[in-house]
């Protein structure tokens, strides 16, 4: 699949972006990007024009403190997972402070790493790293109603859960990083398939970092060690290399992916300090 740069997104000029790790998309268009770096949440027009900035540096409410992951709900509210504060930061779409939900095993805190909504919004997927490496489900009133998986490699086990999302039939994506695939479950935590393997060869991969399914079923994932996003179906099956001009597409330690249902890819390239908007030929 080929593409086109159409802008790159750095944050106001006197203080740009610093190690963006995410990005959604809201529901008029506008573009929220996770600015780890420091400690905020950068939002974007849908023509790429800097709007505001929400949150800041500490630990009191709408404090973020390394915040990774980042996703929109229907009614407009940004969910953020603040995982060096243990907990889900709910905002409104303008950014003020709604509420929060402590991630926590018992009297044990965990740390959020990315945050989906599915089950129709009725539950809250989140991807929980080290040293636990497994999905909190959560129910609407902020109770931890499932968890899936434990560490190590069979199908349903996590070596560092990442990315989460949603996919068109209403499943959940998950990168797990260091078993180098994406799993793909039903709502109950029941492993429905595999995308990718590990390797260093077109279809396989090495680090992934980000997921994101197109309205058609398409799926894109970034290897942030290989520098490179790769198409699979719709049925898990690889597509491509994301390229231009036959020439492969690389990018600077690519993480969050999103699409917008307009073929464009938001692509949050963590160490050149950007996300790279690009417009896809199909």
């Amino acid at each position: 699949m080929g593409f086109r740069k159409l802008q790159e997104l750095t944050g106001p000029p006197d203080k740009p972006m610093v190690m963006p790790t995410d990005v959604a998309i809201g529901v008029k268009g506008q573009v929220y990007v996770v600015d780890s770096g420091n400690n905020r949440i950068l939002v974007f027009a849908e023509d790429g024009a800097y709007l505001f900035t929400f949150g800041s540096p500490g630990e009191g409410e709408g404090q973020l403190l390394g915040p990774v992951g980042i996703t929109t709900a229907s009614d407009g509210s940004v969910l953020v997972a603040d995982r060096g504060n243990h907990r889900i930061q709910v905002f409104d779409a303008d950014g003020k402070f709604l509420k929060s939900i402590a991630t926590h095993i018992g009297k044990q805190k965990v740390a959020p790493v990315d945050i989906v909504l599915g089950d129709n919004e009725r539950h809250l997927y989140v991807t929980i790293s080290a040293p636990i490496h497994r999905v909190f489900v959560y129910n609407n009133k902020g109770r931890a109603d499932l968890v899936w998986g434990k560490p190590g490699s069979n199908l349903g086990d996590f070596r560092y859960p990442a990315a989460i999302a949603l996919g068109t039939h209403d499943d959940i994506y998950v990168v797990d990083v260091f078993n180098s695939r994406v799993q793909v479950f039903d709502f109950s935590g029941k492993v429905l398939a595999t995308v990718g393997s590990w390797g260093v060869t077109p279809g396989k991969l090495f680090r992934p970092k980000g997921v994101t399914i197109r309205e058609d079923g398409v799926i894109f994932v970034s290897d942030s060690y290989l520098g490179v996003i790769q198409v699979f179906n719709a049925d898990t099956r690889y597509q491509s290399v994301l390229g231009n001009k036959g020439d492969i597409g690389y990018f600077d330690t690519p993480t969050g992916l999103a699409t917008d249902g307009k073929k464009r890819l938001y692509v949050a390239e963590m160490l050149a300090n950007r996300v790279s908007v690009l417009r896809l030929d199909r």
